[in-house]
């Protein structure tokens, strides 16, 4: 038998597919990550895999430019946008 995970090293993959009642603090863990998947799926396919190919894959300018077959310029300036965006997106989201 797999002994529970230790709740305060869950993984953000756990969080979410968790259906146990959640702290508070995991509860609002759950909620950003579930808002930050949403922005990020909601971003034009221009956009949405240069920063998950960037930020989730841990690939570089260089090689996300050989895999979309553009310049490292136009790569950097997708991932200043997509930045911009989900943050616009984020941020509003909080007010709200």
């Amino acid at each position: 038998m797999k002994p529970p995970p230790n709740e305060a090293h869950l993984s953000p993959e756990e969080l979410l597919a968790s259906s146990e009642p959640l702290p508070p603090d995991k509860f609002e863990q759950k909620q950003m990550l579930e808002a930050v998947i949403r922005a990020i799926r909601s971003l034009s396919p221009s956009l949405r895999i240069p920063i998950i190919l960037s930020r989730y894959e841990g690939l570089s300018s260089k090689e996300i430019s050989g895999i979309m077959a553009c310049s490292e310029a136009l790569v950097r300036l997708r991932l200043h946008r997509a930045v911009e965006a989900l943050s616009k997106q984020l941020n509003g989201n909080k007010k709200g």
